[in-house]
């Protein structure tokens, strides 16, 4: 048995102890019930037992305690630090009053050693006096009172000595006395037998005992590795705390930055938009006038076409007339300059020159009604093709808009689940690594969300750029179409005059 006495921890951080621990079996179940110790060590006995009972009491306050302190998830924060403080403050006083419990522990502890210290040595004492094949509850049973050995001699040779009397006296009975001799020695071994046989007994209690004494100290050592255990942890899941502290401020800053850059590039998309939609009214304006300008083009070349019309119909008319004249100039007489200059041969030349110069005009306005036709089919599918891409566009809005709420759905859980992790507190037995995971992932999500907002920052680009291209080619297309009814018309007032 160690002599070594318990010393009270240094450090106050000890939350529990093991619930089956109870002092009553460390000192009540070891010590047999025939020795009886004075008043003093009784009630020191029974005030270690209530010291054990106390401290499990204000362990399970303590633990009662940080229950509530984890189960205060949702609450807000003005309201969650004045808890803190008092819970703090409570907790506080329950651990000075588990450490001044532990000290008592401790000391009841130490006097509990001596006491078994002392009932080890009455037990050797009690060997070496009755020896040790004898028990203790034989001893108390026994009538008279016994001291030891020598007193159990002098009554055996006491009764030597009556029998050896009563053979004197009563040698004539000296077979009926040899019979009880041996009755009588019988009876001694059979005695002896069975104190050997409690003495075994009690020394197999006594190592029992001792081992599981043994036992119980390894115990005590190994919570108090667990507890050093648990402190540190406690101090590197505060220090895990601090960072995600750090950690989660970093990233509300981050998140507030990326809200603006949004919030930045759906402005500038917006204005983009309204210039587009500008644009495309301003085109459908121009588009509309010049769909006027072509009808007034057409009604001219139909009013020419009927011009030329009636001039083919007189020319034909004029090829008769020729025709008839010509067979008549047979039989007339020759005439003078002057006739010949004002005939009808000439008249008809004249009408055939402008009948030429009509026919050229009908095939310059063809021509150009062809070419007018093909740029309002050209035009009429690059409008179609813009549409598609507007809607295409719009599409692309839609879906990024879609992104952009879950985006920001995603950011509110982070942000809820940080703020969830910092009014958790801390736990105990919450491992390192655990904690990195969360922080790697959480890194993880922020990086995605940056490479997600580049890349709809490079997508608004390209539809500028895209818009900044249509929009030139539009110009291009209205200066060109504006250019060609402008040489159309000219053409038809030149030939027209």
């Amino acid at each position: 048995m160690s002599s070594d006495k318990f010393k009270p921890a240094d450090k106050k951080n000890i939350y529990s102890f093991e619930n089956n621990v109870s002092f009553k079996e460390l000192v009540e179940d070891k010590i047999p019930s025939s020795i009886k110790f004075s008043d003093k060590k009784n009630t020191r006995l029974y005030k270690i037992s209530d010291q054990q009972s106390e401290n499990g009491s204000l362990c399970h306050v303590l633990t009662e305690v940080e229950g509530v302190k984890f189960d205060r998830k949702n609450i807000e924060k003005p309201a969650l630090m004045k808890n803190q403080l008092k819970n703090d403050d409570q907790v506080k006083n329950l651990r000075e009053q588990l450490a001044q419990s532990n000290a008592k522990l401790y000391e009841s502890k130490n006097a509990c050693l001596s006491l078994r210290q002392e009932l080890h040595k009455v037990q050797k004492l009690l060997q070496n006096e009755v020896g040790s094949n004898i028990s203790i509850s034989g001893l108390l049973n026994c009538p008279g009172n016994w001291k030891g050995r020598a007193q159990q001699i002098q009554q055996l040779q006491q009764k030597i000595n009556d029998i050896q009397s009563k053979n004197d006296v009563d040698r004539s009975s000296r077979s009926a006395s040899v019979i009880y001799d041996k009755k009588c020695t019988l009876q001694l071994k059979l005695m002896e037998q069975e104190r050997k046989n409690q003495i075994e007994t009690l020394t197999k209690e006594l190592k029992h005992s001792e081992i599981t004494l043994d036992d119980k100290i390894k115990k005590i050592e190994a919570y108090k590795a667990r507890i050093k255990i648990l402190e540190n942890n406690i101090n590197n899941s505060k220090r895990d705390i601090i960072l995600l502290n750090e950690k989660k401020l970093h990233d509300n800053q981050l998140i507030e930055a990326l809200n603006g850059q949004l919030r930045a590039v759906e402005g500038r998309y917006r204005e983009k938009e309204m210039d587009l939609i500008f644009q495309k009214e301003k085109i459908q304006r121009d588009y509309g006038d010049i769909k006027k300008e072509l009808g007034c083009s057409r009604l001219q070349v139909e009013q020419l076409r009927k011009k030329l019309h009636e001039r083919e119909i007189e020319i034909d008319i004029l090829k008769s007339s020729n025709n008839s004249l010509s067979e008549s100039g047979k039989f007339s007489r020759p005439v003078s300059s002057k006739t010949l200059h004002d005939s009808p041969i000439n008249t008809n030349r004249k009408n055939s020159r402008d009948s030429n110069e009509y026919v050229v005009l009908r095939l310059a306005a063809e021509a150009e009604n062809v070419k007018l036709m093909e740029l309002v089919a050209l035009l009429n599918r690059r409008l179609d093709k813009e549409r598609n891409d507007t809607d295409q566009i719009s599409e692309c809005l839609r879906k990024e808009k879609y992104k952009n709420a879950k985006l920001e759905k995603k950011i509110e859980k982070i942000e809820m689940t940080n703020n969830c992790r910092v009014n958790f507190g801390y736990r105990a037995r919450c491992s390192r690594s655990s904690i990195n995971c969360n922080s790697s992932k959480e890194e993880l999500s922020v990086e995605k969300n940056q490479y997600k907002l580049e890349l709809l920052e490079e997508e608004c680009l390209a539809l500028k750029a895209r818009l900044a291209t249509v929009q030139q080619e539009k110009i291009n297309d209205l200066s060109m179409y504006k250019n060609m009814l402008d040489k159309t018309k000219n053409i038809i007032k030149d030939n027209y005059r």
